[in-house]
């Protein structure tokens, strides 16, 4: 396990000259500095606890400060430009007081996504991560079986079941947030009959009831997926569909990234190549296949 943040720097090194340098991103292992208190003024000041280190222009992000809760970034703010007032003092430039805040919260020099590269901005680079996710999680579904995928991903690609329900005349039932891969639907009859999963390319037979494999009877439920919806056809069965996924969600700067408390939870033995198949997709010109290289990574690795 890693933190996010972490795990966005070892890309940012890589695939950002400005970051290379040292001119950008600080080392996440710099949890910050706890703050005492804030004046509820413009701008406003912030006392910490022992000395900052920041001087006049330093970018900082702070984060869990009560009460003049106007001095937290958020994804839209994610990063302050400070002037030096004293060793525990400075002030956050273009900032105004909603509170006199208490002692709460740390203010951290800049971080991961605090401010953005001049090759990656922050957006692409942590979609660029997230989708190198995506194509990890694929190649181990397509790779790997089910008994083992829980052995690399866990906690955060998640085996779960949810009940949605659906209802005449269109019997559309939305993908749950993050589905990835469906395992099983049934609907919720006193003998759950299973609705299988057909590709949009097989509805005119079923419309037309030419194939008896995918003809809709009453132990034969159907369903249709189009786009971010499963649409169930004929015999509707029993509602609620009750869903068995695996699902991951895509990380966000304002809940995951930023707080730089959030935790990746795929196996360490497997983060080194997540961060591989972020930098081939990084490398939009490079012709490699995201997917593939995962594959070939994966199997290297057992």
């Amino acid at each position: 396990m890693s933190l996010v943040q972490g795990n966005l720097l070892k890309l940012a090194m890589k695939i950002d000259p400005t970051t290379k340098s040292g001119k950008k991103f600080c080392d996440t292992t710099n949890n910050g500095i706890s703050i005492a208190s804030s004046t509820n003024a413009t701008p406003i000041e912030i006392t910490t606890d022992v000395a900052h280190g920041r001087a006049t222009g330093d970018k900082v992000s702070i984060y869990g400060h009560l009460v003049n809760t106007a001095a937290n970034n958020t994804a839209a703010n994610p990063a302050w430009t400070v002037t030096y007032v004293s060793p525990t003092k400075l002030t956050l430039d273009d900032s105004i007081g909603n509170g006199v805040g208490i002692d709460t919260g740390t203010v951290t020099p800049f971080m991961v996504g605090s401010i953005d590269a001049a090759r990656i901005p922050r957006q692409r680079l942590l979609d660029i991560y997230n989708e190198a996710r995506f194509v990890l999680f694929n190649a181990l579904y397509e790779t790997k079986p089910p008994t083992e995928i829980d052995d690399f991903v866990y906690g955060n690609v998640l085996t779960t079941s949810v009940a949605i329900s659906y209802s005449a005349p269109y019997n559309s039932i939305a993908k749950p947030s993050g589905c990835i891969r469906k395992i099983s639907m049934f609907d919720s009859a006193a003998t759950p009959q299973e609705i299988h999963i057909l590709p949009i390319t097989l509805l005119p037979d079923v419309k037309r009831g030419l194939v008896d494999s995918v003809k809709v009877t009453a132990t034969n439920l159907l369903a249709f997926e189009i786009g971010s919806n499963w649409s169930i056809v004929g015999n509707y069965g029993t509602s609620p569909a009750i869903i068995t996924y695996y699902g991951i969600t895509a990380w966000t700067w304002a809940t995951d990234v930023l707080p730089n408390s959030t935790l990746e939870t795929f196996n360490p033995s497997i983060e080194a190549i997540l961060i591989e198949i972020a930098e081939a997709i990084a490398d939009e010109q490079s012709g490699t296949d995201p997917l593939a290289l995962a594959k070939m990574l994966l199997n290297k690795k057992g």
